[in-house]
């Protein structure tokens, strides 16, 4: 399928108007740009507008933070070669341009920071943390530029001084779920945000594609049912009792939901009904059947890779470089990724999306559905839902954004279009 013409013009305006809102903030602020916006190239003019207005020298230090290696050489084979064509400019020769990954960064590395010219920031509502905070954003950088494609900016809670408890936000991501109701005083990521480095410009998704910036997609729900047949899967630890698919998951299920039991068991409980979820042997056949209806490239996220490597070839860090060319070159077009290809990674031709187990956040969907830049037509997205389980109340807290306390946000419209039962889809193969 032929790729058609972005509208770069449009493109370009909103990248620099995402500058100039930037500069009007003081040089620091978040571009909450839609995926494929071409966040890196717009840091890349900040770091030039600096040099124009004589806040930082040729040879100064910028730092691209992100949070996979592997941005590493998109970044400097990819985006910077892209960057230096279209403007005649060349950031290496200009700036003294580091790449560091903060998941692999020691925490007293944050304090070299202080004399950089600018730091980019990428992707930072994955980053983003009380300790980040402390260490990066809290006025040790002067110029700070800070991307995301989507990020929840829930204010509904209330806020708290970082610096007095530094393990603040770590503290609300783990047991946000369990606290529901009983939260009055963890900081939301979009406090914080708010607090140290504000969202100055703000494109969303729905606009994007209105202008013709990236592809149309529409969606498809996959029915999926649980085996009925195969009893091998091990019920209960201390017993030796065999059942299916559906036997495992009914009797946990019944557990979870007796309000005699103790809540931490029933909290254990629910832990492996996710795993188990997110490792149903089940779903790789209805997964296969899918992929022989489908034309085009092909993504399939996953929450586990051991269970994806039963469908195709699995990016992981030791591979993903070599994978990704063949996938660019047609050598494998269907291949898996948990996190690795959610963001930052230039795919070609991606046209259709398959979300084989998946969480319920918007912005972790949005990230993975950006893979798809634009093509000819309309792209296509598969969500493999299990009917009776509790995947069918993440896919509806994915449709239905909530603030920590429950309340509606925002609701989301996946252009839904039609389902496939999995039954129908395995009887045809």
């Amino acid at each position: 399928m032929q790729t058609m013409k972005r509208n770069i013009e449009r493109l370009n305006y909103h990248q620099d108007q995402a500058v100039e809102a930037w500069v009007q903030n003081n040089y620091v602020g978040t571009w909450m740009l839609f995926p494929g916006a071409g966040k890196t190239i717009a840091s890349l003019k900040a770091a030039y507008r600096l040099l124009e207005d004589g806040k930082i020298n040729k040879g100064d230090t910028i730092v691209f933070l992100a949070e996979t290696i592997v941005r590493e050489k998109t970044l400097f084979e990819d985006e910077i070669p892209k960057f230096k064509s279209l403007f005649d400019k060349d950031p290496v020769a200009d700036f003294n341009i580091q790449f560091r990954c903060y998941q692999a960064m020691p925490v007293e590395e944050f304090n070299n920071f202080e004399n950089i010219g600018l730091l980019v920031a990428d992707e930072i509502q994955d980053g983003l943390s009380a300790k980040y905070s402390e260490n990066i954003i809290n006025n040790k950088c002067k110029h700070v530029v800070a991307l995301t494609g989507a990020m929840s900016l829930d204010q509904h809670v209330y806020p708290q001084d970082i610096q007095d408890n530094a393990d603040l936000l770590t503290i609300y991501q783990t047991d946000a779920e369990t606290k529901r109701g009983e939260i009055t005083e963890f900081i939301s990521k979009g406090q914080l945000l708010s607090m140290y480095i504000p969202v100055v410009y703000k494109v969303e998704t729905k606009q994007a594609i209105e202008e013709g910036m990236i592809a149309k997609y529409q969606t498809w729900i996959i029915n999926h049912h649980l085996d009925t047949q195969d009893r091998s899967i091990k019920i209960w630890k201390s017993y030796d009792t065999l059942g299916t698919e559906q036997e495992y998951y009914l009797k946990k299920d019944n557990f979870r939901k007796d309000f005699r039991k103790p809540k931490y068991l029933k909290m254990a409980i629910g832990r492996e009904l996710t795993t188990f979820l997110y490792n149903l042997k089940s779903k790789v056949a209805t997964t296969k059947a899918l992929l022989s209806t489908l034309s085009g490239k092909t993504l399939i996220f996953g929450e586990r890779l051991d269970i994806l490597e039963n469908i195709c070839p699995v990016v992981r860090s030791d591979n993903a470089l070599e994978l990704i060319e063949k996938f660019n070159s047609g050598e494998e077009p269907v291949i898996a990724s948990s996190k690795m290809l959610k963001q930052g990674i230039t795919l070609e031709g991606v046209q259709n999306i398959i979300f084989f187990s998946y969480s319920s956040k918007w912005h972790n969907m949005e990230q993975r559905r950006a893979r798809i830049r634009w093509v000819e037509g309309v792209a296509n997205l598969y969500f493999i839902v299990t009917q009776g389980t509790l995947e069918e109340k993440w896919f509806d807290k994915l449709k239905k954004e909530k603030g920590m306390r429950g309340e509606l946000i925002q609701e989301h419209d996946l252009n839904i279009v039609g389902h496939y039962d999995s039954r129908v889809l395995l009887s045809q193969n």
